[in-house]
């Protein structure tokens, strides 16, 4: 019976066209996320995200769910309008976390403007939040978390320990909670996991709340007990031991018996129901406002339209033999003996103003101070920064800032609610001002004008 069915696949193709139009329309935006999160082992089940999604928009469809609107919705026309001005503020302000949000908000949005408001359309086009690198600004509560858990599980057992900040101290070495110790990957899995069995499976809001909340507990639990097994095989084979170098997969064979767990629970809270047989059902006609609203917002706040005015290059210039910032993406750079320190400094000049959204100087992997160097003093003059260095015997003064015409500041924050206020004129390149100078072990402040 079910053989003889014939799908009607046409809202498939179109809710497909409309997601690769907005993909097409932000291709800048999916350079960033092609570079920080399909290259990036936290996010390395990022290639799955997609595929998942496709394969929901496909079952939704076999199933009648995503049906064509007969009417024009004013509340998806306000959810995209409002989608659109945040893409259109963050993505010339700059601000990652925001044109990435606003990137899922506009899928999202323009996917009611034409299909019914149905959980077939919006769940799978949510999912793809999996997708982006913003889930690191949880890393550093998840090391403070690990720490302390590691700390406490650690009393019950006769190794004498000490922990200062990020690290554990035991008679057989040092060990480090870094950030792939955080368990924020095992977080990531288990939350994509689990909310998808529970969109499968579970419609019973206490049964999913108590499935996802043992998800994320058993994802922590498995980090913490990951990071004192390796402790205690460090300290019991004196640190000889391979694990000690590599092991990364010692995490995920311990992970694995947890996910066996998970399901079997998901197995008993899952919905007793029947399968419900796929169907066909009226799809409505394609409403043509609709089609015309959602396409001219769509270009009014696409990414590369609003970045066209930009220069193409992108400098790799290689830096000079001498201490410099490690800066990833400019368009422009130059240097020069520092005024007044021509024998033992320079000022190094970096702008931006490339079509690459990570052209910018408040790129999160930048690398401000000189490789080797370590930070002696620090003052925050508002305008600039000033550091004292040192490496080996060897002293320097450094002063940096940040500028856009004429605003200047040190703070980074401070910088993107500058650019956020100067939405309008932000044809002018940002700047990055770096000045260097040895000074022996006699270090007194630059003299740079307030502008």
């Amino acid at each position: 019976m079910e053989a003889n069915l014939k799908f009607d696949y046409r809202p498939l193709y179109i809710l497909l066209a409309l997601l690769s139009l907005v993909a097409l329309l932000n291709t800048p935006i999916l350079t960033t996320l092609w570079r920080h999160s399909f290259d990036d082992g936290t996010y390395s089940h990022a290639y799955l995200i997609p595929l998942i999604s496709g394969y929901l928009f496909y079952d939704g469809c076999r199933r009648g769910e995503l049906e064509l609107r007969n009417h024009f919705s004013k509340i998806a026309l306000a959810m995209l309008l409002f989608s659109c001005l945040c893409m259109i503020i963050t993505v010339r302000a700059q601000i990652s976390i925001g044109y990435w949000l606003s990137f899922i908000m506009i899928l999202t949005s323009a996917s009611l403007m034409v299909f019914k408001a149905r959980l077939a359309v919006i769940f799978p086009t949510v999912y793809l939040i999996f997708l982006l690198p913003l889930w690191g600004s949880l890393t550093g509560g998840l090391q403070d978390m690990s720490v302390a858990a590691a700390s406490f599980l650690l009393q019950f057992t006769d190794i004498p320990f000490f922990v200062q900040d990020q690290f554990i101290s035991l008679p057989a070495g040092n060990f480090e909670v870094a950030n792939g110790c955080s368990g924020l990957r095992y977080l990531l899995v288990s939350l994509a996991i689990s909310s998808l069995y529970v969109f499968l499976y579970i419609r019973n809001y206490r049964s999913a709340a108590i499935f996802i909340g043992f998800a994320i507990i058993g994802a922590l639990v498995t980090n913490w007990i990951r990071i004192v097994s390796l402790i205690l095989i460090g300290q019991y084979t004196n640190m000889e031991s391979e694990l000690m170098t590599d092991h990364n997969n010692f995490g995920w064979y311990l992970y694995v018996p947890f996910m066996i767990i998970l399901f079997y629970l998901g197995n008993k809270l899952a919905d007793q129901n029947e399968a419900t047989q796929p169907a066909v059902v009226a799809t409505g006609k394609v409403n043509k406002i609709a089609i015309l609203s959602t396409l001219i917002l769509l270009l009014i706040s696409s990414s590369y339209l609003l970045l066209a005015n930009r220069t193409e290059v992108l400098s790799s210039e290689e830096y000079p033999a001498t201490p410099s910032a490690d800066i990833k993406f400019y368009s422009s750079f130059s240097e020069q003996p520092l005024n007044g320190f021509e024998t033992s400094g320079i000022e190094q000049t970096y702008r931006f103003y490339c079509r690459d959204l990570d052209c910018k100087p408040s790129y999160y992997d930048n690398e401000i101070l000189p490789a080797g160097w370590q930070v002696l003093q620090f003052r925050d003059h508002k305008k600039y920064a000033e550091y004292i260095l040192q490496k080996g015997r060897k002293q320097a003064h450094l002063q940096l800032w940040y500028q856009r015409e004429d605003f200047q500041t040190s703070n980074v924050r401070s910088f993107k609610l500058m650019r956020i206020k100067s939405l309008l004129s932000s044809a002018k390149a940002d700047q990055l001002t770096w000045q260097f100078r040895y000074c022996d072990m006699e270090c007194e402040p630059l003299l740079v004008k307030d502008n």
